[in-house]
């Protein structure tokens, strides 16, 4: 690692706070210094969509102990604190000028403390695990014990505690977005206290709880708080009210799904009887056989022909049926899409991982309805059959080089979304802003988390992507956030993101005033140092500091 002129200086400095604050108190190595602390240095999310932060210092913590100490060393030193995931986040939620953790040294499995749960608890399936934990590593864990995840999003290369904190999601009205799991959360708040956060009925009988929460060997002290609001306003809190040690989820037997991807029209699942129709009438989904567990919309922004109407934009539906155990499988039921996974991954890896496309797109805009047409059209298929997380993953699409935003919408508002997008779409081509990949509507239940998405309501969801290097593709997503925010109530994606919301007048006239209210006592009360303020909480003009 190049370590600057500035970077030294912040290291030394780093240093000297830790011996200010006394060696007996901090995991030093033998020559002094922390066992976490690490130079500053650069730091961009996994498709270095933007210019990053440039922390003072970066961290790698392998314990709860370690979280503590780093926390009281940043407010020692009037700095600020944010654990990064994995990455992929395009927006600021993780940024940090003080001190930037790498959840690395938080991978491992832990014990479920089952003395210590109510009897009704005991026998639930339950798996806790450390923050930094990627969901493509508890999907393997998890199965090698007949468990899985209960609904997931597209990628599995997240860390578990960065998707659930801004709010991440799969599809299907069933299942809320990924905190939903999430039964208890341990947490470092203001002044390195550790707190166990979980429901007012939460799984831990509080009169069995020890006190203290074990790690790396050590006995920490620790407060469980058993409370709704302070619950909600944790679960998706982007990193603003504390940093996550360990997450409890309520976890399913394992199961298999079975893909059956349509090429359609959005006038075909739109009209009466249609999947859209049914699903906005809360109808059987299906007229007749099973009914879809999992299902998603995606849309190529892009009719067949000038002039074409939105009933002619083709669509891709996608409906994933769950199955209690392994069918048997011919080969092409193993084979997803019309080329499969190797052929799509070497595609992949032939596009320089998106960057030939934009190219392609940057020299020939004329053609990117074409290029869109045919991604929706090579995910054609009768069936593809494989564990959950398998099938949730959507494959070597994800290693391409994209950025994105995501908009959720209260689910009345799918028609008005899709028809609204066409026409952006269209008026973006004219100004010679293009698409590069289809538009994905999801469905998600309605959550309690005081600022997901989906909260308060059944949501749907679009996703809007595009391959970097595209000319004026910040400007077009931006443009999506700032219309669809105006005219349709919509609420940006933590992540995914142009850092569309400015100011928390905002942020209560897309949440609502009193939820608003609820999450930010608790966060004036977990971050009453300012120690995990940020850019995101300074564009909303709530950083305690300030």
């Amino acid at each position: 690692m190049t370590t600057t002129r500035r970077g030294f200086l912040g290291w030394a400095s780093g240093v000297a706070c830790a011996s200010v604050l006394g060696g007996s108190q901090l995991g030093c190595a033998s020559g002094g210094s922390p066992r976490w602390l690490r130079p500053g240095s650069r730091w961009q999310d996994a498709s270095k969509s933007n210019p990053g932060a440039l922390p003072r210092y970066r961290a790698e913590p392998r314990s709860l102990q370690d979280l503590r100490e780093i926390v009281k060393a940043a407010e020692a030193e009037a700095l600020t604190v944010r654990m990064t995931g994995s990455g992929h986040s395009y927006s600021d939620v993780a940024f940090s000028s003080g001190y930037l953790m790498s959840p690395v040294g938080l991978t491992r499995r832990l014990p479920v403390p089952r003395e210590q749960l109510k009897a009704a608890a005991r026998d639930a399936k339950l798996y806790r695990t450390e923050s930094g934990a990627t969901i493509r590593q508890l999907n393997a864990d998890l199965d090698c014990e007949g468990l899985a995840f209960q609904n997931l999003g597209g990628y599995d290369a997240q860390t578990l505690a960065g998707a659930a904190m801004t709010g991440t999601h799969g599809s299907g009205l069933k299942y809320g977005p990924i905190p939903s799991q999430i039964v208890s959360l341990q947490v470092v708040v203001a002044g390195g206290e550790v707190l166990q956060l979980e429901p007012s009925e939460g799984i831990t009988d509080a009169a069995r709880f020890p006190g203290f929460v074990e790690s790396d060997g050590q006995r920490v002290p620790a407060r469980l708080v058993q409370d709704d609001r302070a619950f909600n306003a944790a679960c998706v809190s982007m990193g603003a009210l504390g940093v996550v040690y360990s997450v409890t989820l309520a976890v399913t037997d394992a199961f298999w799904l079975k893909e059956a991807p349509l090429v359609t029209t959005w006038g075909a699942v739109n009209e009466p009887g249609g999947f859209i129709d049914r699903l906005l009438r809360s109808a059987p989904l299906v007229a007749s056989g099973p009914e879809p567990e999992y299902y998603e919309v995606s849309l190529n922004p892009y009719p067949p022909r000038r002039g074409a109407g939105a009933a002619e934009h083709q669509v891709l539906l996608q409906q994933r049926y769950k199955l209690e155990r392994e069918p048997w499988r011919s080969t092409s039921d193993r084979k997803r899409g019309r080329l499969g996974a190797e052929l799509d991954g070497l595609g992949t890896v032939l596009s320089g991982h998106g960057a030939v496309l934009a190219e392609l797109v940057n020299r020939l805009p004329h053609e990117a309805p074409a290029v869109i047409t045919e991604s929706i059209n090579s995910r054609a298929d009768r069936s593809y059959i494989a564990k959950s997380y398998e099938v949730f993953n959507i494959g070597p699409v994800n290693h391409m080089r994209v950025f994105g935003v995501e908009l959720s919408f209260h689910l009345r508002d799918t028609r008005r979304v899709a028809e609204r997008f066409f026409q952006l779409a269209a008026e973006h081509a004219d100004q010679g802003m293009v698409h590069t990949t289809p538009c994905t509507l999801r469905f998600v239940k309605r959550s309690p988390a005081n600022l997901a998405m989906m909260h308060g309501r059944d949501t749907c969801t679009l996703e809007i992507g595009s391959v970097l290097g595209v000319s004026r593709a910040r400007e077009m997503l931006l443009r999506y956030e700032q219309v669809f925010m105006r005219e349709l109530g919509a609420r940006p994606h933590w992540g995914l993101d142009m850092k569309a919301l400015r100011g928390v007048s905002q942020l209560k006239a897309l949440w609502g005033d009193a939820n608003v209210d609820d999450w930010l006592a608790v966060y004036r009360e977990l971050n009453r140092s300012g120690v995990f303020d940020g850019p995101l909480t300074d564009r909303l003009g709530i950083s305690i500091r300030s």
